[in-house]
């Protein structure tokens, strides 16, 4: 009866789990559209990067002296509170605006405006972050337990830690990206992403690189090196470098107006992601970790095509 109790507080763990990350990815979605059309560019960046380190140097005695329950714990703090700071930075710089109120309506109904033209965008963000759940914790959960939810988590906030980098100037690469495209120069425009690309893949590549190399002393830490922490860690540095391209595409594909185009590459690419973890995730945990690398190998590659061919469409509009 305990044992059955236990499974049910789990069960339910889990589930608020899942429903914080996609509640937190939709709400922070709609903040970041507020953040950067009021300019703050810099804000969502430092409130991410400030809780991905707090998670990370909390990772370890959290899942020392709670287990599980202090990895999902740990979850449910990476997607919720930077989007209820972001809130909270609103809420006050609304109520500071100057301005008539009908001035202030027409502002929101801008905003309201970009925003439904965004659904797309915010859509994939959602369903990414569903199809996350369902890959490192719910498929987890039901082929290797508790003990490897715990080491699938561990390795997850590390690949936050390697993303931070790519993630954290993603407003300002695509102010970049669209004032690039606004000269009219496609060849301008392909020279500053490629810039970006160059920028992110250097940073990414040496702090994802050194966490690689350093994979095995983190899992004695842990003390998981009879786990498979080590190989999703290395496995999780190649997604971040390719991750560090995709995330210039992503915002050329904003600035470009080809929101639907993300959200049709994105669902792809999950599909993908799925797939290859359902079929195979009784091999290792380490399928985890390669369906997210694949995927987003794919997610790339599409985005690539995408964007070339919209910078084709575009050039047309102009001549």
């Amino acid at each position: 009866m305990f044992a059955l109790a236990g499974d049910a507080s789990q069960s339910l763990l889990l589930l608020a789990a899942g429903v914080s990350v996609v509640i937190g990815q939709m709400v922070g979605a709609v903040c970041l559209g507020f953040l950067y059309g009021a300019g703050k560019f810099k804000l969502a960046s430092q409130v991410s990067v400030s809780v991905a380190l707090a998670i990370c140097l909390s990772a370890y005695p959290a899942i020392e002296h709670f287990g599980f329950h202090g990895a999902i714990v740990l979850l449910l703090i990476a997607s919720l509170f930077p989007p209820m700071i972001m809130v909270a930075s609103l809420v006050a710089t609304s109520s500071t605006m100057a301005g008539p109120s009908d001035v202030k309506a027409e502002s929101i109904r801008k905003v309201a405006f970009r925003f439904v033209r965004a659904w797309p965008s915010i859509a994939a963000g959602v369903a990414n972050n569903g199809v996350n759940w369902v890959c490192t914790i719910y498929l987890v959960h039901s082929v290797f337990g508790t003990p490897g939810v715990g080491v699938v988590a561990v390795a997850t906030q590390w690949l936050n830690l390697m993303l931070l980098p790519a993630t954290s100037w993603g407003g300002s690469s695509l102010k970049t990206l669209s004032d690039a495209i606004a000269s009219g120069s496609e060849k301008t425009a392909w020279g500053t992403a490629t810039g970006l690309i160059r920028n992110n893949l250097m940073v990414t590549l040496t702090l994802a690189g050194s966490i690689a190399l350093a994979s095995l002393p983190i899992a004695d830490v842990y003390s998981l090196t009879n786990s498979d922490v080590a190989l999703l860690i290395c496995i999780n540095a190649a997604s971040a470098t390719v991750a560090a391209i995709t995330n210039v595409f992503e915002r050329f594909l904003l600035a470009l107006d080809r929101q639907a185009w993300w959200l049709i590459f994105s669902l792809v690419s999950l599909f993908v992601q799925t797939s290859v973890t359902f079929f195979f995730i009784t091999y290792g945990m380490w399928v985890v970790a390669l369906g997210a690398f694949v995927a987003g190998i794919v997610l790339c590659l599409l985005s690539y095509m995408g964007v070339s061919q919209a910078m084709q469409i575009r050039m047309k509009e102009w001549k």
